[in-house]
């Protein structure tokens, strides 16, 4: 990774463009790895911004974003809760979502994998963070984001299905995530 990588606080809205291209490329890469699964080129930045508790961190490489994370406080009403929830209670895990911090996107460029820069920016994203968990969906099977976020601690809670027959996992870890990793 070129020292000249910076991780700060983002403007999700104002680079939402750019965020939108990186976030296709990353998904791309995962439905190759799986065979499921593509972008759908829906985004909700504008919905997601407004949440109790967001925040957003990304990385530059002089101009350009190389990667972006983002996430929120668990609230009634939202996806998470008429979505995840039903499977966390079918596994018997639905209070890890109560007070929890909900990893929404965590994207970095594929050029960028495997040097550090997913830890950094999950690290700078949960940085004074209160909740006593964070919690977040990834898509199942051969992806390599499962082991990723198994490596800092995640477990996985609860399997899930969405859209057309894609498989997920919810996974969980306690605040603060493995200094290790």
């Amino acid at each position: 990774m070129t020292s000249d990588v910076r991780i700060e606080p983002f403007d999700l809205l104002a680079q939402a463009a750019q965020a939108k291209a990186l976030q296709t490329e990353a998904l791309l890469t995962v439905s190759d790895l799986t065979g499921v699964g593509a972008p759908d080129g829906e985004v909700h930045y504008d919905r997601h911004a407004a949440r109790e508790g967001f925040r957003a961190v990304a990385a530059h490489a002089g101009e350009e974003l190389i990667g972006f994370a983002y996430g929120y406080h668990e609230a009634p009403g939202s996806w998470w809760d008429t979505w995840v929830r039903p499977a966390l209670r079918d596994a018997g895990t639905d209070h890890l979502l109560s007070g929890a911090f909900e990893l929404v996107e965590l994207h970095v460029a594929p050029r960028q994998h495997g040097q550090g820069l997913g830890r950094r920016l999950l690290a700078a994203l949960l940085d004074g963070v209160t909740c006593p968990r964070v919690l977040l969906t990834t898509q199942d099977g051969a992806n390599p984001a499962r082991g990723f976020y198994a490596h800092l601690g995640f477990d996985e809670v609860a399997r899930l299905t969405y859209g057309a027959n894609v498989p997920f996992v919810v996974m969980a870890s306690n605040l603060p995530l493995r200094e290790s990793a």
